[in-house]
């Protein structure tokens, strides 16, 4: 009996959830699952090639749909982007999951399993755990012992003033990832030149960028006797306030996979969220946290904080956090008490525990009767009009068919 493994996620992009898939999609492989992944992009015009070295062969199955509820987009274009879907899944498979990592990606997650029967859980990696609207849908995946979170405080915070969670039912999984850091080479680095400070970003660029941005400039105009080098390993979207500002320079690595094992020492301090500061912190850099939640630092993990998301302390200002660490060296005679060692096997065995301890007759959330977003016609008419080539039948399946092979030729 064949088995497919459906992933709805992020997977062109540099960070932990990105790691994540990537070492998961090798594992199934490897105990003869397929796998394919739906995945959510802004432009398809972008034919930058993935740094995630198991996803490469996954970009054919990307569409803008997936940035946005199905109920923004009508049930027209819902539908034609699930015959979609489930044409390039085919008729083959006698065992079929699906795993989604956000509010949108799990409702289209539930229309393409209640259309193909298939078992769908949500495990949520966002670290926002902002939602636009599906906590009912949510609430009803959670009864049936179908949501889980990345932290013990994940579902307490995703139901905060919706239902109470019991304390036996905080479903809590680990996205664990292979080591992405290695003794390789990379030009870019080799040429990295020693600075006065140099501060390091890893991730992708997100909601607490503009304050990490803001925070360097701030540093560096407290400090205007010093050269600041600004390394992103990742991207940051917008660094213009950082022009202009004669002692910073910025060094745009990009995205990098494997990391080269000499990054952490070219670097003072890295600053991080999630699983991109666990990598930095377990490979001896001065890590200091981003938070989601406060878009701000929460601490330098391993000496002030020992958590990557949602900490309880009071966030603070990330050039003050780069005093702490780099002018007064408050952690220098201090020991890192942050380290996890991954172990993949057992971690994904528990992942298929929980999947087999969930509701074992399949059922599905009823969005006609349930709707989750209150869309104004406008925002309808707007998606509809964006996404309008999708719908015309003379043309829909030619444009479909085109993109796909475009994509795939770009690959080879």
């Amino acid at each position: 009996m064949r088995q497919l493994y459906i992933m709805f996620c992020f997977s062109d992009t540099f960070g932990g959830g990105q790691s994540y898939v990537n070492t998961k999609v090798k594992w199934l492989e490897k105990r003869n699952w397929d796998v394919i992944i739906f995945s959510a992009v802004e432009d398809f015009s972008n034919k930058l090639e993935s740094p995630w070295d198991a996803l490469r062969k996954y970009r054919c199955y990307r569409s803008e749909m997936f940035n946005h509820s199905p109920e923004y987009c009508g049930k027209r274009l819902t539908n034609r982007t699930l015959d979609w879907m489930q044409n390039a899944i085919g008729t083959s498979y006698g065992k079929v999951v699906i795993e989604s990592h956000t509010d949108f990606f799990a409702e289209w997650g539930e229309l393409l399993a209640k259309r193909i029967r298939a078992k769908h859980i949500c495990y949520l990696l966002d670290e926002k755990l902002e939602l636009y609207g599906a906590k009912e849908f949510l609430y009803y995946k959670y009864l049936r012992g179908e949501v889980a979170g990345i932290a013990p405080s994940s579902l307490k915070r995703l139901f905060d003033g919706y239902i109470e969670i019991s304390e036996d039912k905080k479903y809590v999984l680990r996205a664990s990832h292979e080591e992405s850091v290695k003794e390789v080479e990379n030009e870019q680095l080799n040429k990295l030149e020693k600075e006065d400070y140099t501060v390091a970003y890893m991730g992708r660029s997100k909601q607490y960028c503009a304050n990490i941005v803001q925070g360097i400039k701030s540093f560096a105009q407290r400090h205007n006797d010093k050269t600041i080098q600004f390394v992103i390993m990742g991207k940051i979207n917008d660094l213009s306030v950082l022009q202009n500002i004669n002692n910073i320079r910025v060094v745009e690595l990009g995205f990098l996979n494997p990391i080269p094992k000499a990054f952490f020492t070219k670097v003072d301090a890295v600053i991080a969220g999630a699983g991109c500061a666990t990598i930095a912190a377990n490979n001896g850099a001065y890590t200091i946290v981003a938070d989601a939640a406060s878009c701000l630092a929460s601490g330098v993990l391993g000496y002030t904080v020992q958590t990557t998301l949602f900490s309880e302390r009071q966030g603070t200002p990330f050039e003050n956090e780069l005093e702490n660490v780099l002018v007064r060296k408050l952690y220098d005679k201090q020991v890192c008490q942050f380290h996890v060692m991954s172990e993949v096997d057992k971690s994904f065995q528990k992942h298929f525990d929980f999947i087999n301890a969930s509701a074992k007759q399949l059922d599905y959330f009823d969005f006609d009767v349930n709707p989750q977003n209150n869309i104004p016609l406008r925002g309808k008419r707007d998606i509809y009009n964006r996404f309008r080539y999708i719908v015309l039948p003379d043309i829909t399946w030619e444009c479909m068919k085109k993109q796909r092979k475009w994509q795939c030729n770009e690959r080879k």
